[in-house]
């Protein structure tokens, strides 16, 4: 099954087309938004499993590429093919850079502020 980080260019923004009410569900709810920046993908999918069950499977039927009311997916393997989409690294590689991440910041002040008239 092909990663959400693997499309691209059309086939990348007809795929986020298929998942992103559900994604902006789920990316709405805080709890959900805090364990998945945090690297708690279990507990982001319990949030999602128990929050946003309608979300879960209209996100999982439009990525898995068929219609929610065709999607199947059983009691175990729901929540692993949630983790599996939200585990793959390569699609938040785009938002930050492992540099920025721990970096801080670099900014000395008001650039005005420093110079002499």
């Amino acid at each position: 099954m092909k990663k959400l980080s693997e499309y691209r260019n059309r086939a990348a923004l007809d795929k986020l087309a298929d998942i992103i009410d559900p994604l902006g569900e789920l990316m709405g709810d805080v709890d959900f938004a805090r364990a998945l920046s945090e690297k708690r993908r279990w507990e982001a999918v319990g949030v999602a499993v128990k929050k946003h069950p309608d979300a879960c499977l209209e996100f999982l039927a439009g990525v898995d590429g068929v219609p929610v009311e065709d999607y199947d997916c059983g009691v175990m393997a729901l929540p692993m093919r949630l983790f599996e989409i939200l585990s793959d690294e390569k699609l938040y590689t785009g938002f930050i850079s492992p540099e920025e991440e721990n970096e801080p910041s670099t900014s000395s002040g008001n650039a005005t502020a420093n110079t002499e008239e």
